[in-house]
């Protein structure tokens, strides 16, 4: 009860703010204001996640089953504010609040059907530690949550340190990633996995963590991001 009180408190003389457009939450918001869960910019991708701008990435480069994500990603837009939050911000609830709201979607448009296991697009050790947290497993912990597909963190690891990519073009980046990741602990067999990062840019990071998953253990791989930036 004390605590609960303190809480309340510093709510009030401290009243937690949207993280997307930073105007002050009133009763029964979370993470989100009303107006931004309903003014973002959602893709609406889940009820065509085989023909859409974010799956079409992939075309001749590696089979995907299915693509969506939640927010088209806009410079300087609120997403990019609300993205910078959960990466920067040490606001990792960010991404868990935004894997169970997206998962209701999920769920509502059948997209999970037949998902077995989720993996969240691992960080390098030496940015896990300096952040505390991977956003991307935050994203598919809220995913698994809703949905009961178990999570599996350690497939695959972040084997070398890259510096920002933002700047390198799509065949560049995918070069430096392939040789990136690495196999992990935990063991997969003939599954339909989910793929889950937090923005999608050129889509080489996804690219080439599909293609090492599908050579080793010959799965089929579908993806889901927070947000898609699409050219």
């Amino acid at each position: 009860m004390i605590k609960s009180a303190i809480q309340s408190f510093v709510l009030q003389v401290f009243p937690a703010s949207c993280k997307a457009c930073g105007v002050d939450l009133v009763k029964d918001e979370k993470i989100l204001c009303f107006a931004c869960e309903i003014d973002l910019p959602k893709t609406g991708f889940e009820v065509h996640p085989t023909n859409n701008d974010l799956i079409r990435k992939f075309d001749g480069l590696v089979p995907i089953e299915s693509a969506t994500s939640l927010y088209h990603f806009q410079s300087k837009g609120h997403v990019q504010h609300l993205i910078h939050g959960l990466k920067y911000g040490n606001q990792p609830q960010i991404g868990k609040h935004l894997g169970t709201y997206y998962a209701k979607k999920l769920l509502s448009s059948a997209f999970m059907k037949g998902i077995d296991a989720i993996i969240p697009i691992p960080l390098h050790y030496r940015k896990l530690l300096k952040r505390g947290y991977n956003q991307a497993e935050e994203v598919a912990d809220g995913i698994a949550l809703m949905t009961g597909v178990p999570v599996y963190n350690k497939v695959v690891k972040r084997a070398a340190h890259q510096r920002s990519q933002t700047s390198i073009g799509r065949g560049d980046r995918f070069d430096r990633m392939a040789s990136s990741y690495k196999l992990g602990k935990q063991f997969l067999d003939s599954k339909h996995v989910l793929l889950v990062d937090d923005v999608v840019t050129t889509g080489a990071t996804i690219e080439a963590v599909a293609k090492l998953l599908i050579e080793k253990y010959d799965v089929k791989v579908s993806v889901v991001s927070i947000a898609v930036r699409i050219d």
